[in-house]
């Protein structure tokens, strides 16, 4: 793999096959769901909430945990750290086209989880790619996450944050990458099929994208048969219903109550001050 111990770049996909599999077992989950992505079926409209852009905002750790790798401010953390910030954007910018296109519109949703899957692909291929191939990867993250999202209604499983969708799909894709647009150049120093390098850095590429990902499907599965033994993969289908935030944490997690206006009412102080100003006057 041309990800190396100490260099910049990480294999992805161990965990993500693990989270596939948790999925598959799980099933579509019964009851309403929050905003957005969460939501569970094919006709159910994404409700964008600011909570998620808040959350995608964390995305600005990769550069920490990208460059980071190169354990040293230097040039190879400089080009780690410019290969995360195009592919992020192109990510943006792909998954955007695809709404565009599909949808007749694109959603601030979207442009976040684009964002996440430019930067998903390029994790394990940041110090093997130039800026230009960074672009190239991070668009075409965005553009085929954009369209694997879908998966979950058609094979019918669990997957309300898109993990499968964004990041098993687009982890496979930048490890992928890494065989076709590689470049010596790069602080890996590996050249992929479009710089001359051939077919042997893509056949490692997929043949180690493909052990890890069997490898953890397996084993995530043994664990999977152990913990439904034990103590059950799901709760109970009424609790699904009213809603396993209430029923296990004993709090709300969203508010999805609709609110007259376009700013909401809040709670506390702020909704008592705000219920008393909406109150009609004797």
């Amino acid at each position: 793999m041309a990800a190396q111990p100490g260099r910049p770049g990480r294999l992805r996909g161990r965990h993500r096959g693990r989270d596939l599999l948790g999925r598959l077992r799980a099933r579509p989950r019964a009851g309403p769901g929050p905003p957005g992505r969460l939501r569970q079926g094919p006709d159910a409209a994404a409700q964008p909430d600011p909570r998620d852009a808040r959350g995608r905002a964390a995305g600005f750790g990769w550069f920490g945990f990208n460059a980071g790798s190169a354990l040293g401010a230097d040039q190879a953390a400089a080009v780690v750290f410019t290969t995360t910030l195009v592919a992020g954007a192109a990510g943006t910018l792909g998954w955007l086209v695809v709404e565009r296109l599909r949808d007749g519109h694109a959603t601030s949703l979207g442009a976040a989880s684009g964002m996440v899957a430019g930067l998903v692909a390029i994790t394990p291929s940041c110090g093997s790619l130039s800026p230009l191939g960074a672009m190239v990867m991070g668009a075409v993250a965005g553009a085929v996450c954009a369209g694997a999202v879908g998966l979950k209604y058609r094979f019918g499983y669990d997957d309300s944050l898109d993990v499968v969708g964004v990041h098993l799909v687009g982890g496979l894709v930048g490890t992928f990458g890494i065989g076709i647009l590689a470049t010596a150049a790069a602080p890996t120093g590996v050249d992929g099929l479009l710089y001359g390098g051939g077919v042997d850095q893509l056949g490692r590429q997929v043949l180690g994208g493909g052990v890890v990902l069997v490898y953890a499907f397996v084993v995530s599965g043994m664990i999977g048969v152990v913990v439904d033994r034990l103590m059950g993969f799901r709760i109970d289908e009424e609790h699904e219903v009213s809603g396993i935030d209430l029923v296990v944490h004993a709090e709300t997690a969203y508010d999805l109550h609709a609110t007259a206006g376009a700013r909401s009412a809040g709670h506390g102080i702020l909704g008592a001050i705000t219920q008393q100003r909406e109150e009609p006057r004797p």
